[in-house]
């Protein structure tokens, strides 16, 4: 299997663009529908997980599978998706852990505090309606509120993560190589700021999800990006989910 050295570079150009194509496309089709739903109090969130299901996962890796068949003839993630090196067993669990550690430090810790600053002085200006909300569970009705948790479990938990982290850590950040240390810093700040639907939270996203892009450079293992993301992502859909639970009227 090749490694990163004989990976072919992307421009900086083509990078970024590469970067922030799936999300301009979500942007495109998020934005009216935003304004539908804000005008008949269906959750922001709704058309959130909606449009990962059909529009960021299809396209991150509906392109990484075309690249495939580009290649080879065939619909193929081999000599497209790299950084899949094995590591010892043990590494998984202790970078692991301390990477996961450290993200929830991060997001308990100072998140919240810092994504409400840079609302509040930077991104004053981005409208409500575009800002994700979840709404009320009894106001949201059996069927947006099932749809709602089932979809943020499949996507937002499992197959969203797994996704971005073989399109961004094993497509990506191979062909930013020639930038060296610096090539984990820079995916990482593009890979924040593609997320449109938060811009508020990108500083708390670098710092929270730097030493696991790091680790994931420095092993070229793939994998324990998607061990972390994935369990983060659901551990997180399931605090959220057991507290609607809580707060739903019996």
């Amino acid at each position: 299997m090749n490694n990163d050295v004989d990976t072919e570079q992307h421009s900086l150009l083509k990078s970024i663009l590469l970067h922030f194509m799936p999300a301009i496309i979500w942007l495109i089709c998020y934005i009216p529908l935003a304004r539908i739903s804000s005008r008949t109090n269906i959750p922001t969130m709704f058309v959130m997980y909606l449009l990962v299901a059909v529009v960021l996962v299809p396209t991150e890796l509906g392109y990484l599978y075309s690249l495939g068949k580009r290649r080879s003839g065939r619909f193929t993630l081999e000599g497209i998706v790299f950084f899949r090196e094995s590591i010892p067993w043990w590494q998984y669990v202790v970078f692991g852990l301390i990477i996961a550690i450290w993200i929830v430090l991060v997001f308990f810790g100072i998140g919240e505090q810092l994504a409400k600053l840079f609302k509040a002085h930077i991104f004053f200006w981005v409208p409500d309606w575009f800002l994700l909300n979840r709404g009320v569970p009894e106001q949201n009705g059996p069927f947006v509120e099932t749809t709602m948790w089932v979809f943020g479990l499949i996507f937002i938990g499992l197959i969203g993560p797994l996704t971005e982290e073989l399109y961004f850590r094993g497509y990506l950040l191979p062909r930013l190589s020639r930038f060296r240390i610096w090539a984990p810093l820079l995916n990482v700040v593009l890979f924040s700021a593609y997320h449109f639907w938060q811009p508020h939270y990108c500083v708390v996203t670098v710092i929270a999800m730097l030493p696991l892009v790091y680790c994931v450079w420095w092993k070229k293992n793939i994998y324990l990006g998607v061990g972390v993301h994935c369990f983060l992502n659901t551990l997180g859909w399931l605090i959220e989910f057991i507290q609607r639970l809580g707060s739903s009227p019996n």
